[in-house]
């Protein structure tokens, strides 16, 4: 039974007319020729049905099922091969009207006038309804589908009826009216019959190929409801009983088969019916008629009938093949909601039980923790205490900590000092606070002294929920300490040795821990600095002794003011690898500088490392600190020769490179114009691990005595510092490239030769206020830019300072110390530029960099610098030269 029907299509189509005509598509359906000739027989067949269905009387057919075939086949059809199946249909009429059927020419084309003129009409009225351009109607699935046949059904025929009625009655002399209303009539039922099973038909061919095999069920149900209705229609045909009977009465297998079967019961259900009934009007067999009715009006009578009966229960199976669809669809997605509820519903089960879980570990950690630990809502009240907190605080611990939870601090310690309400305070602010030895006082007016530290808890939100307090009683230990320091002054003889030795013994491991870290790098920075103070004494005491010697003052005056500039440097060093201090900033021909390194780095590194420099296009000029840049360079190349013990090649290669914002730069760098330093080996390389961790400071995979881990941490520090940015790129057997970032300086417009040590100054006559409360550096200060020809107005704090400019003195440029009691000097320069704009200013400090960089963010750029003590009389002078020359072309 499940391959019935491809047995059948095989043999009636591909065996019986050839693989040519009815070769399939991909998607099932028939190659286009292979269609027009199923729809050549299929019309064939349903005209010769329609004509052996005609009433004997007039000659006119009481069921036309070609109508509804025909329109059927336009719906199925794309409207550009229309014209294909009217003239397909035209031919068909012609061979069985004109030649089969002998019937005259004029009725002939009547009869295709009319049926293409109600196909057309039927197909445009479906289009117009549904206007969606669907592929494919289904009526008796869709209830809009569905409507729409219907109201063609109603509506198509009453041209074609027109057209075949007036052929008819210009042939026979036939009555135009009574042809008319049984020709419009016929073709009615024709379509309400016909279209809906020629529709399932084609879309039955499209599902038999797909699948092999009808399912068995499906023709078993098409046997049911075709044995049902026949028996029923013909117990109502020719039961015994009375001669004129409802129509009603062969509705129910009808109903029965659309509830049951939708679009197949009731296509297969319509089907028999309305060829029963045909036979029996054409054998005028039928009891549904009253006496005293014509042929005519029989004939419309049962046509009617069989409309509603089909409009009905298509109209029933649509309703219900919709509703199935609908439960379908709410059962899938009731399903999914309830999936949805229940996976949630677990969800939330599990992560309630995890929160319960967590607060129970929380409260049994708190509860059995060695130490006084209490947890504060927003309200201090407890949320849970541990039991070393009753312990400590002197409370009743037989309560147990839950004695306490939901209670106030202040409700349990009534006596709570104002102190504590303002640490509280703070804390719920978002502060945290501490102490190492405090005193508590209890109640009953003993006092303990505690180390304490309160912090606040956030909420998932990342609002405040309350605090957190960690304490432990140190009232013991106190006591024992001064136990101890009564016994030594009582028995400090009999002691001392032992006390002697003890603090010599931690002495020892905490100078040994200390050591440890900074072992080389305290001993370098003492000797330097050693040297340094040696060569100061001596000069200072040479000039001294030899006053009267004016060279001999000048030679010992210029080691002394060496000897500075090198403990300067030591410190800008130090600074810098710690962050802190300011890089001094220069113009430098990155070419040039390479180009004297690798001099240097050939004789250095040894004649097994090649030192190559490749240069591009420049010029290339960086803006950074060059001695901080040599030292760089020098610990990457002596890195990279410690990574070819072998030998190998050290290139140093710089560009020009352009940073967009758009995508941000890997290394973090802002947009704007950078020269690019490259300095690469050949070595071993390091794998993923090692590169990771090499930027960290005391990182090192070298021998303890061969190197400190600094080398990689001051680079970048430098870098970052200096406005770029750091990358390493390495892997095993493949090498180490190091590249920096530095901010690229604008090319000079004349080259300016450098000031010698002398104090001639490029703009004589100009006037400095020279601020600073140490008498001996403003002194000194003063004298140097005397003699490098400003004249000098000095002030010993901001205060007078303010009071020269109110006063009207004429002043060209300031230079301040930034730490003065009262006014300090960023406040000082902001004051002097309310009253004076753009007059320029020069900081002076001692401290570290960071900060003081910070606090001058707010100065106007250009209008204000920042050197670092000790300053060197050309560069105080330079940079003096440097802030009037921008004021003067500002001004024009």
């Amino acid at each position: 039974m499940p391959s019935l029907c491809a047995r059948l299509r095989r043999t009636a189509m591909r065996d019986l007319f050839g693989p040519l005509l009815f070769r399939p598509t991909p998607g099932g359906a028939p190659s286009w020729p292979g269609a027009m000739a199923l729809f050549a027989l299929a019309y064939l067949a349903t005209v010769m049905l329609g004509h052996a269905l005609s009433l004997r009387t007039i000659a006119v057919a009481t069921f036309w099922p070609g109508s509804g075939v025909l329109l059927a086949a336009l719906l199925a059809t794309p409207p550009r091969r229309w014209a294909w199946v009217l003239a397909t249909a035209a031919a068909v009429t012609l061979v069985t009207d004109g030649l089969v059927l002998g019937l005259p020419i004029p009725l002939v084309g009547g009869g295709i006038a009319g049926n293409g003129t109600e196909a057309l009409a039927g197909a445009a009225v479906v289009r117009l309804i549904l206007r969606e351009g669907r592929e494919q109607v289904s009526p008796g699935q869709r209830l809009r589908d569905t409507l729409a046949v219907g109201a063609a059904a109603l509506v198509a025929p009453v041209a074609g009826a027109t057209l075949v009625a007036w052929a008819a009655s210009g042939q026979s002399g036939t009555d135009f009216a009574e042809v008319w209303r049984i020709c419009w009539a016929a073709d009615s039922v024709g379509v309400a019959v016909g279209t809906p099973a020629a529709l399932a038909a084609a879309q039955g061919w499209s599902r038999c190929h797909a699948t092999p095999g009808l399912p068995g069920r499906h023709l078993a149900a098409c046997g049911l409801v075709a044995v049902i209705v026949t028996l029923w229609t013909a117990a109502v045909l020719w039961a015994p009983g009375p001669s004129i009977r409802p129509l009603t009465l062969t509705l129910p297998p009808l109903i029965w088969a659309s509830l049951r079967h939708g679009q197949l019961g009731a296509t297969v259900a319509v089907a028999v019916l309305a060829l029963m009934m045909a036979a029996s009007l054409a054998i005028d067999a039928t009891p549904y008629l009253r006496s005293g009715m014509t042929p005519a009006e029989r004939v419309v009578f049962v046509q009617l009938m069989l409309f509603v009966a089909a409009a009905t229960a298509q109209l029933l199976a649509a309703a219900t093949t919709e509703r199935r669809a609908a439960l379908s669809v709410l059962a899938t997605a009731n399903a999914g909601l309830e999936a949805t509820v229940a996976a949630r519903t677990a969800a939330l089960q599990a992560a309630n039980a995890a929160l319960a879980a967590g607060e129970a570990r929380l409260r049994l950690f708190v509860d059995r923790a060695p130490a006084a630990i209490a947890m504060f809502d927003a309200e201090m009240r407890y949320l849970a205490v541990s039991r070393r907190f009753l312990q400590d605080y002197r409370l009743r611990e037989e309560t147990g900590p839950e004695a306490l939870v939901g209670r106030r601090y202040d409700d349990v310690f009534p006596h709570m000092s104002d102190h504590w309400r303002e640490v509280h305070r703070r804390v719920l602010a978002g502060e945290t606070l501490a102490a190492e030895d405090e005193a508590f006082p209890h109640a009953d007016g003993r006092t303990d002294w505690v180390r304490w530290e309160m912090t606040p808890w956030h909420r998932a939100d990342g609002s405040i929920g309350g605090a957190l307090l960690f304490s432990e009683v140190v009232t013991a230990r106190r006591q024992a300490e001064a136990a101890l320091a009564g016994m030594n002054r009582d028995l400090e003889r009999r002691v001392a040795e032992e006390v002697a030795a003890r603090e010599d013994a931690q002495a020892r491991a905490a100078q040994a821990q200390r050591m440890q870290a900074l072992g080389q790098l305290a001993g370098g920075i003492a000797h330097d600095f050693n040297n340094i103070l040696q060569a100061v004494q001596s000069g200072v005491t040479l000039i001294a002794h030899r006053a009267e010697n004016p060279a001999t003052v000048r030679k010992f005056a210029r080691t002394v003011l060496g000897a500075a500039e090198r403990g300067g440097a030591i410190t800008r060093r130090l600074l810098a690898f710690a962050r802190h201090g300011d890089l001094r900033a220069e113009r430098i021909d990155m070419a040039r500088l390479l180009e004297g390194l690798r001099e240097v780095l050939a004789q250095t590194l040894g004649s097994h490392i090649a030192v190559c420099v490749e240069v591009g296009q420049g010029p290339f000029l960086a803006l950074a600190d060059r001695s901080q840049l040599e030292t760089v360079l020098v610990n990457l190349a002596t890195n990279g020769r410690d990574a070819m013990a072998e030998g190998g090649r050290l290139t140093l290669e710089v560009a020009a490179e352009a940073i967009a914002a758009d995508p941000p730069h890997a290394s973090g760098l802002a947009p704007g114009r950078y020269v690019r330093l490259r300095v690469a080996d050949t070595g071993t390389g390091m794998d993923l691990a090692t590169l990771q961790r090499a930027p960290e400071p005391f990182f090192t995979t070298k021998p303890q005595d061969k190197g400190t881990g600094l080398g990689l941490p001051m680079a970048k520090g430098f870098a970052e510092q200096s406005g770029g940015a750091l990358a390493i790129e390495s892997a095993p057997g493949q090498g180490t490239a190091v590249t920096l970032w530095l901010p690229a300086a604008e090319a000079a417009a004349e080259a300016t030769p450098a000031r010698s040590a002398g104090l001639a100054a490029a703009s004589p006559g100009r006037r400095i206020l020279v601020v600073d409360d140490e008498a001996m550096v403003r002194e000194t200060l003063a004298a140097t830019l005397e003699d490098a020809g400003f004249a000098v107005l000095a002030a010993g704090g901001g205060a007078a300072a303010l009071a020269m400019l109110d006063a009207g003195e004429a002043v060209d440029a300031l230079v301040s110390d930034l730490s003065m009691p009262g006014m300090g000097g960023l406040a000082l320069i902001r004051a002097a530029l309310q009253r004076r704009p753009g007059l320029p200013a020069v900081l002076l400090t001692g401290h570290a960099g960071d900060e003081a960089l910070h606090l001058a963010d707010g100065l106007p750029h250009g209008a204000c610098s920042l050197l670092r003590k000790p300053v060197g009389v050309s560069q105080l002078v330079d940079c003096i030269e440097t802030l009037l020359a921008a004021g003067d072309r500002a001004t024009g």
